[in-house]
């Protein structure tokens, strides 16, 4: 591989990271049971903090009736709850509860850390110091950071 034509390297990144994947994600859902327009419900209050039901609605693509039924749903299972906007007490926000915000947080690793752990240990110093810059250099640069 020719480490400085980055087609090469994209190719090795792509090629590798279905790899990592397969032989080191959850083999169960760590938030099994919950349907999966559920779940983004949850991952997506939890990356962008409280939201309107409309708001929530418009994100996701769907109406608002059927976020209101999700919303309901997930405040059922004690996942969410709803709060008056105290600047306008006409807007309600829906927030995770503290099971929620665990359910949530768990939902975005895909990565099982006993897995993880148990490669790294065979990696050298080196190894892992390279590994884990990389991976911030890459994170970075995807998020549009180049620095």
């Amino acid at each position: 591989m020719n480490y400085d034509d980055p087609h090469d390297v994209t190719e090795a990144v792509r090629g590798l990271f279905p790899a990592i994947y397969r032989n080191a994600h959850y083999r169960t859902d760590p938030s099994s049971g919950l349907p999966r327009r559920m779940l983004a419900a949850l991952q997506h209050l939890f990356l962008d903090g409280p939201l309107t039901v409309g708001e929530q609605a418009e994100h996701h693509g769907v109406s608002r009736p059927t976020m209101t039924e999700l919303v309901d749903r997930l405040e059922g299972r004690g996942l969410v709850s709803r709060m008056p906007d105290e600047r306008d007490r006409r807007r309600v926000f829906v927030w995770l509860t503290e099971l929620g915000l665990q359910t949530a947080e768990r939902s975005l690793h895909v990565l099982d850390p006993e897995l993880v752990l148990t490669a790294v240990k065979h990696l050298t110093v080196g190894e892992r110091r390279h590994l884990v810059l990389g991976m911030h250099a890459l994170v970075r640069s995807l998020e549009g950071d180049p620095t």
